[in-house]
């Protein structure tokens, strides 16, 4: 971790290897030094993922979760997780070792801040858990975001349909086509949600329209991945 100033703000900074390791260590507190020596398994990490998804949508360490696989899928090797750390932070007597201590002296919002190069993009991460109709979920993005903001924020819609629910492409198409009439400068508004309890459907409104999908199954794979200091640039 790095602590670096922005502004007056004092800004965490992890590599996705130390987030990674803090949120898998959040349920494994033994795993350090296993971790460390490189003794991290799949088995391990698979474990570790359907705890997270059983805890899922409603837990603080969803976020992260998201933020490093669904993030970190769009913005690869050479990015970094910020959070705005509160003015109560004291960098010389307090060290961020866990979730814990991050959720503790984190200052939000955003949510989380993805730094690339010299460049930052701040994403907000929201929930949504009504009708998966086009009214319903449009009527949430205008309250919510559209007729209020015109910034280059980003916003992260974590969609929380019950189980079996039929998500229509359809809708984020249409989504999409009345967002760009808005005529506001935003920043990306994205959806991510389940579709079928196995894979993980990411779908991006504005400024383009993109769909991509991952499998659940393979998120242990993944997770090893990202731990695996060799596989990560420096």
């Amino acid at each position: 971790m790095k602590i670096i100033k922005v502004g007056l703000k004092l800004q965490a900074s992890f590599t996705v290897q130390e987030l990674a390791r803090m949120l898998v260590a959040n349920f494994f507190t033994n795993l350090t030094n296993d971790l460390n020596q490189k003794k991290i398994s799949i088995s391990d990490v698979n474990l570790h993922v359907k705890r997270l998804a059983k805890k899922s949508v409603d837990s603080i360490e969803y976020e992260f979760y998201i933020a490093l696989l669904d993030l970190y899928g769009q913005f690869q090797k050479d990015c970094d997780f910020r959070f705005n750390l509160k003015d109560t932070y004291n960098f010389r007597k307090t060290n961020i070792i866990t979730l814990t201590d991050l959720y503790k002296y984190r200052d939000d919002p955003p949510d989380v801040i993805i730094g690339q190069k010299n460049s930052s993009y701040e994403f907000e991460f929201k929930r949504y858990r009504g009708n998966m109709d086009f009214d319903s979920i449009s009527n949430f993005i205008k309250r919510k975001i559209t007729n209020y903001y015109a910034d280059k924020s980003n916003y992260y819609i974590l969609l929380q349909p019950d189980v079996f629910s039929n998500v229509s492409i359809n809708i984020f198409e249409k989504l999409h086509d009345g967002i760009k009439k808005i005529n506001k400068n935003f920043g990306i508004i994205a959806f991510s949600f389940k579709d079928d309890c196995q894979n993980i459907v990411t779908i991006q409104v504005f400024p383009e329209f993109i769909t991509s999908k991952r499998n659940v199954i393979n998120d242990g794979s993944l997770f090893t991945d990202l731990l695996n200091p060799d596989n990560l640039s420096t």
